[in-house]
């Protein structure tokens, strides 16, 4: 039931904020984990493409003396790293990582790399396949040292020449990187139509899409550059690249302008980036399979690609298992979302200890900074919560409110059902504050803000963003009936359709005063249901 001392005077404790306490406390969704796309290793071939529900994690460790980070993601009980023609770490890092990975996700079972550079021939238990090759080309410390030694006279000379040449030939000829904010949109879908126009004409079959490239946007922005030759403003070479870590480079995808073949423009940009990246402290650059003699010719070498499986040694049972992964410090409403289970169901008695918080322990009305007259704290149970959202859908759109929200559980609850943006009116400082560290603590991927007011002192214009209201009980008559006419009202400032979903309805009457329709009932011994009346109100 609602905690709050609605039916407190303006003078009583309830109006006395502390300090301590701030009229509205703001918990973002835990978003970080969607935009490791950003920082991990990237896959083999751009985009990212991921099936719905599953999300990029990143995980990080240290290595010798630097700190590193591998992007992964969940497929049933399916780890796959995502660091495709890349390295991975050795020895025990990777047994830590490995063991860390199977700790944090309670339903893997099998840690799956692909098209890594290292064999993982000293990992116990590894399965590894020889895939295909790669070519890498590890880099010197300066670009005399790169053209004296990685290159030939013929090929060295041959380039320079023909660079003079298009510097005297086409007008505006320069080259240039482009990264950060100067890498816009417009800047990648002029080089990724220059890639498509040119390898469509190399090869009919080529299936590398403008489209696609465009879709990773992010990902190029945050991580990637884009080498260039220009001449009279427009790009006539490219090269696309993402450079991961600080000393590491990743070469995707590269064109010049047909029509201009005999100036060698391909291998000048080529070329001039690798004189870039020395500069730039890069020290490996990957530059992908395909046998391409030009690579060898600019020093790179074929190295050997891997397809590793690692098998969880033990699988205890889920229950342990998730007390383990939430130990290890992964989020418990991911976990939720991965097994596919409420971990209070799971966990019982033991999920607010294993968790880290407090939804239903009890606190007295002196407790509470709230009056006498006051409903009693008690919070939402999951089973009649769900039953009562049973037929709603939250859309992108909508607002969950919780009017009485105490400590915060039916605001985890409507986040486990789909609600994006949430908002918790509760009118005791000590509730706020307990909701406030229970819902961070959850990780949940929804937009809480807890508002610490008096239902009845609320404006329109506090309400207007609602569109689903939970009551559970809250207050009594005259509350509820000053409650809904402030909801009626916020409609003239936003019209849309509200919802009001009422718990353990006490009182009908001030629906009908307000304008708001039945929709649906809830009766003792109907479907399960242990309450006397619940209902569900609509107001157009």
């Amino acid at each position: 039931m609602g905690s709050s001392a609605m039916e407190a005077g303006p003078d009583s404790p309830a109006a006395q904020v502390p300090e301590a306490v701030p009229s509205s406390v703001v918990i973002p969704a835990t978003v970080e984990d969607y935009a490791t796309v950003n920082v991990c290793a990237p896959p083999s071939s751009l985009p990212v493409r991921l099936a719905p529900g599953q999300i990029l994690y990143s995980i990080d460790y240290v290595q010798g003396d630097e700190r590193e980070s591998l992007g992964y993601f969940v497929n049933g009980h399916k780890l796959h790293l995502v660091c495709q023609r890349g390295t991975v770490p050795t020895g025990e890092v990777l047994r830590d990582l490995v063991e860390t990975l199977f700790r944090r996700h309670p339903m893997a079972t099998k840690l799956i790399a692909e098209l890594v550079l290292h064999d993982f021939s000293d990992f116990p238990g590894a399965k590894v396949t020889p895939a295909k090759k790669t070519y890498v080309l590890d880099l010197p410390e300066s670009f005399d040292q790169f053209r004296y030694e990685f290159t030939s006279r013929d090929l060295r000379r041959s380039l320079e020449r023909s660079e003079r040449k298009a510097s005297s030939e086409l007008p505006g000829f320069r080259f240039e990187i482009i990264e950060g904010a100067q890498l816009t949109r417009e800047v990648l879908s002029e080089a990724a139509n220059l890639i498509e126009a040119h390898l469509a004409q190399k090869d009919p079959t080529s299936d590398w899409r403008a489209a696609d490239a465009m879709s990773a946007y992010e990902v190029y922005a945050a991580r990637g550059f884009i080498a260039r030759l220009v001449s009279e403003g427009r790009p006539i070479a490219v090269m696309l690249c993402i450079r991961h870590k600080q000393d590491e480079c990743y070469f995707f995808a590269a064109a010049y302008d047909n029509r201009l073949g005999k100036y060698s423009l391909g291998l000048i940009c080529l070329y001039r980036t690798i004189e870039w990246l020395i500069a730039a402290g890069v020290r490996r650059f990957h530059m992908g399979g395909g046998d391409y003699g030009y690579k060898s010719r600019f020093g790179a070498v074929t190295r050997e690609l891997y397809n590793v499986e690692i098998d969880r040694v033990d699988v205890p049972s889920l229950v342990e298992r998730v007390e383990l992964a939430i130990t290890a410090g992964a989020r418990p409403f991911w976990i939720e979302k991965e097994i596919r289970k409420s971990s209070e169901d799971l966990l019982g008695e033991r999920f607010e200890p294993t968790v880290g918080v407090d939804f239903d322990g009890v606190l007295e009305t002196h407790e509470l900074g709230i009056g006498p007259q006051s409903v009693r704290y008690q919070a939402s149970r999951f089973v009649p919560f769900a039953k009562l959202f049973e037929g709603i859908k939250p859309t992108p759109d909508d607002v969950f409110v919780d009017v009485g929200s105490g400590k915060g559980k039916a605001l985890y609850y409507a986040a486990r059902h789909g609600f994006t943006k949430c908002i918790g009116i509760e009118v005791s400082p000590r509730l706020v504050q307990v909701a406030a560290s229970n819902l961070r603590r959850l990780g949940l991927t929804a937009d809480i803000e807890l508002l610490l007011r008096d239902a009845r002192e609320l404006s329109a214009a506090e309400v207007a963003a609602g569109t689903v209201f939970y009551l559970y009980h809250p207050f009594f008559e005259e509350t509820l009936r000053r409650f809904l006419a402030i909801v009626a009202d916020s409609q003239a400032l936003r019209p849309r359709p509200i919802t009001v979903v009422y718990n353990n309805a006490r009182f009908t009457a001030p629906f009908e005063q307000n304008g708001f329709t039945l929709w649906q009932e809830f009766r003792t011994g109907v479907d399960g249901w242990n309450y006397d009346y619940s209902a569900i109100y609509v107001r157009s």
